[in-house]
């Protein structure tokens, strides 16, 4: 059995008007359009077919075009002549700004479209009063479809509930190819509805029913409150994977679609977790801190205010406190630094210390620079870290210090101005303002 999935991505989205098209705009770092291409392509079943405008197909993959948006029956129209004559066995409708439709309900769905012997199978759910959702005419007992009503032409009650159409149907091809042809442009938009094909089924005596979804499955994207709504629905949904497997996040963390985290890490209020972060079993990560493509080892504390990014590591046990930055960082077991301090291209190895104010000096101008510092060795508060530059095992820097030059094993560095005491000075000074 052919099922093709007509993704329909040529809408013009007038009220999201922005730099970008609406279905590409971003639902935890990953393009709205693009969590259900996800979607589609993991039901082996399913063959993408996407319905894309002028704008979107000169960059994007595509298989028709609609050149001037007329509804979604004239962009399924379009799907179809670009398809061929010959219709796949069952077309699945589905829109590129409903990203959040699940695998599970598209697979419910076809089930029950061939077990059912359906001609077309519509997904549904309840939806509060006031609205614009297309509204469905069907019979409580069997869940047989008469019609659906758009949102646009009918009066409705302030208040109350009605069963709404999420938009999304399945509907044998054949059916399809001859149903778009009947079709017009005679309603309130003057567009051609591809729900219209449900009434003119009924009337030929075709089998149209309907079953039911949560809502959230069903919000589309049309306003910026609708991208909103997108994000904190995705937000949940993947909190809840994580709670289920013994990972505590506040409601108050925003993670990205690529987040991997393992059991018993907790992560608190006002952290950002961008792409390509992981982060390990019993790892602590504390408010206000901010984490893209870089690895937390087991049991490490970050944060708070802390800020670690391109390709950094924090091996087990290491904290990195308030207001440091790591990038390009290797913090190996039990490394300390806690306050203050900026480690860039650095690799610290077991049990090092870093004190407030430490500063990696890795750029000159051209290049970036490695900054070493070998197991047990200690960077004193206010030191600056001039690269390349390696600090041996168990050397110390002396607080205050300015390193140029390699410290060798066990060795104090002292590289700072000797200190002078003017007796007397500042009561003279003062006799003489």
């Amino acid at each position: 059995m052919t099922i093709a999935a007509f993704i329909l991505a040529g809408g013009q989205g007038k009220r999201v008007a922005g730099p970008i098209a609406k279905i590409e705009l971003p639902i935890a770092g990953l393009p709205c359009i693009q969590h259900l291409l996800n979607t589609v392509e993991s039901i082996k079943s399913l063959v993408p077919f996407i319905i894309a405008s002028p704008e979107f197909a000169q960059k994007h993959t595509h298989h028709a075009i609609q050149k001037i948006p007329h509804g979604t029956g004239d962009a399924v129209r379009v799907g179809c002549q670009a398809w061929g004559s010959t219709p796949p066995d069952v077309v699945l409708i589905l829109y590129a700004d409903v990203p959040l439709i699940s695998k599970e309900s598209l697979e419910s769905l076809l089930e029950r479209h061939v077990q059912d012997n359906n001609d077309i199978s519509l997904l549904s759910f309840n939806a509060p009063l006031p609205n614009n959702y297309g509204r469905i005419i069907a019979r409580e007992d069997d869940h047989s479809v008469q019609a659906i009503i758009d949102g646009a032409d009918e009066k409705r009650a302030l208040s109350g509930c009605i069963l709404a159409y999420s938009g999304i149907m399945a509907i044998n091809g054949p059916l399809l190819w001859k149903s778009i042809k009947k079709l017009s442009q005679n309603n309130q938009q003057g567009e051609l509805y591809l729900t219209d094909i449900v009434q003119i089924a009924h009337k030929e005596h075709h089998k149209v029913q309907h079953c039911m979804i949560p809502q959230e499955e069903a919000q589309g994207l049309n306003t910026w409150q609708d991208w909103m709504n997108l994000e904190n629905i995705f937000q949940s949904r993947m909190r809840s994977k994580w709670f289920e497997q013994g990972t505590l996040i506040s409601e108050l963390v925003h993670l990205h679609h690529d987040t991997q985290l393992e059991s018993g890490i907790r992560i608190e209020p006002f952290v950002t977790l961008g792409a390509q972060v992981s982060i390990q079993k019993g790892a602590h990560i504390l408010p206000h801190s901010h984490i893209s493509n870089s690895t937390i080892g087991p049991n490490a504390l970050i944060g708070p205010f802390a800020h670690i990014h391109s390709n950094s590591h924090i091996h087990s046990h290491s904290h990195i406190g308030n207001f440091v930055e790591c990038k390009e960082t290797q913090a190996m077991e039990y490394v300390k630094a806690k306050h203050l301090a900026y480690l860039g291209n650095a690799t610290l190895h077991k049990h090092t210390n870093v004190g407030a104010g430490a500063v990696c000096a890795n750029y000159d101008g051209k290049a970036k620079h490695q900054t070493i510092v070998e197991e047990g060795g200690f960077v004193g508060a206010n030191t600056t870290l001039i690269a390349p530059i390696t600090v041996e095992k168990n050397a110390f820097i002396a607080a205050g210090s300015t390193v140029t030059k390699n410290i060798p094993e066990n060795a104090l560095a002292i590289a700072r101005p000797p200190q002078e005491n003017k007796q007397g000075w500042a009561s003279a000074c003062k006799k003489k303002s």
